[in-house]
């Protein structure tokens, strides 16, 4: 989980005099701090467990907490004016809050929002579902959005500007319809407003248009018209539009919608794009993010990416010695070993089985070498659990490949190279980091050791 905002890509400072980021339980169930307690460790928390309203109530005003989860009835008070009370403290917006309830009923749910609270959750708890809550609240994201305006109008577009750029949104706007498929192409926008003539002429169909691909099936788009009647409402909605807003739209108004547009956009895609068991992109959403790489490339010859492919060494044994809740547990401890370490500019994902990736940004291959290195010598030096709750542990290690991105480079022949190296790696003698070599994964399928009859097969599954 990324919790340090502040993190360099060569690693956190030893000397860094940054409070590590704590967990408070404030639940009087012992089974919620039993069940709890493993699961936030985990992902790097100090946790500290309080029974009643007081002594919640007393750490917070000595330390804000990262993360307050508190039952909703205490034996003192309650664990909605507590969150409330956390809110009220300097710095308190900014920690996560949750509220654990013995009933689900509506009134509940509203006290739960109206104490300001992020989310709660009925007991018995899904701990799953908490954690994955948990993980999209704490990890850092830019407040600005990249927004793509199609406004034909000078003073209008200058009137988005002064709202949307002195906000800290970065915007760009298109004054010709033409351009703004090619627009869309290059900018990569979080969200779009389409401001429609008087006539609305031809902006329906760019809806329309819009909500036909599937990689802008999610982006959202506001709508910006003239008129306000409920017949181009209604044809708002039908061409796919998320909102309609009416000119002149009152600045208040305008930044509403965008950033709650924004929020709950980005919320939905972290939904989609996850991995269940990680919580890091899966392959398909991976390829997507090579695509863009490659895509940059095209356009400057001066972009760097480095695609690095790791996996794990011996899994099955650990699977077949260990049963495969110690093996999740291992993809778990590597998927946060990968989070905590590099950079939220580069994309990690895991691509099936034990098999993970990553797209790491604005780097040379030799200097992305290293960084990989040094999360192969971390990883070997975790202890796993072999079972849970018991003394007994292993540890284990990792290989991989990884391939600068070239001039020409498809996104195939990309990850060609670095599954190359990886096999490269896995030859060798494995627990190494392998770069490709001069032509290395750009070969023909029937001359590439892993492939077989023209097929890719799953990376390092011939040296086991």
């Amino acid at each position: 989980m990324q919790l340090d905002l502040n993190r360099h890509f060569e690693g956190r400072s030893s000397q860094s005099s940054e409070p590590s980021p704590y967990a408070l339980i404030a639940d009087g169930d012992e089974s919620v701090h039993h069940d709890l307690r493993p699961l936030l460790e985990r992902e790097g928390l100090d946790c500290q467990s309080v029974r009643t309203w007081g002594a919640g109530s007393l750490r917070c005003t000595r330390r804000l907490p990262t993360v307050l989860i508190a039952g909703a009835q205490l034996a003192d008070g309650s664990g909605y004016s507590l969150v409330n009370e956390l809110r009220r403290l300097d710095g308190g917006h900014r920690a996560a809050a949750l509220i654990l309830r013995a009933v689900g009923s509506s009134d509940d749910l509203a006290a739960a929002v109206r104490c300001g609270a992020d989310g709660s959750f009925s007991k018995p708890v899904d701990w799953g579902l908490l954690m994955r809550r948990l993980h999209y609240l704490l990890q850092p994201r830019a407040e600005a959005g990249r927004i793509l305006a199609l406004e034909r109008d000078a003073g209008d577009a200058a009137a988005l500007r002064e709202i949307l750029d002195g906000s800290g949104h970065q915007l760009w706007i298109c004054d010709d319809p033409q351009r703004f498929v090619d627009d869309l192409g290059m900018i990569r926008p979080d969200l779009v407003l389409i401001s429609a003539p008087a006539s609305g002429e031809g902006t329906y169909d760019l809806l329309r248009w819009l909500r036909q691909q599937e990689k802008y099936a999610t982006l959202p788009a506001l709508f910006i018209a003239e008129h306000g009647e409920l017949h181009a409402r209604i044809e708002t909605a039908r061409a796919g539009g998320d909102d309609h807003l009416v000119k002149p739209v009152p600045h208040d108004l305008l930044l509403s919608a965008v950033e709650g547009r924004l929020e709950r956009s980005r919320y939905l895609n972290d939904l989609i794009n996850q991995d269940d068991l990680t919580r890091l992109l899966h392959g398909t959403a991976l390829m997507e993010r090579a695509r863009e790489h490659v895509e940059l490339k095209r356009q400057d010859a001066e972009h760097r990416a480095v695609w690095v492919i790791i996996d794990l060494d011996h899994f099955k044994a650990i699977n077949d010695q260990h049963g495969h809740g110690a093996g999740d547990g291992v993809l778990v401890a590597l998927a946060d070993l990968l989070r905590r370490s590099l950079r939220q500019s580069d994309s990690i994902g895991r691509c099936g089985g034990e098999e993970f990736a990553i797209l790491i940004d604005r780097s040379s291959e030799d200097t992305a070498r290293r960084v990989v290195d040094r999360l192969r010598q971390d990883f070997s030096a975790i202890v796993h659990p072999a079972v849970v709750g018991s003394t007994s542990s292993f540890q284990t290690t990792l290989s991989a490949g990884l391939a600068a991105l070239r001039p020409g480079m498809s996104v195939v022949d990309w990850r060609e190279a670095a599954d190359a190296a990886l096999y490269q790696a896995k030859a060798l003698g494995r627990n190494r980091v392998e770069p490709a070599t001069c032509g290395l994964g750009l070969v023909s399928s029937s001359s590439h050791p892993r492939r077989r009859n023209g097929k890719s097969l799953p990376a390092g599954r011939e040296l086991r």
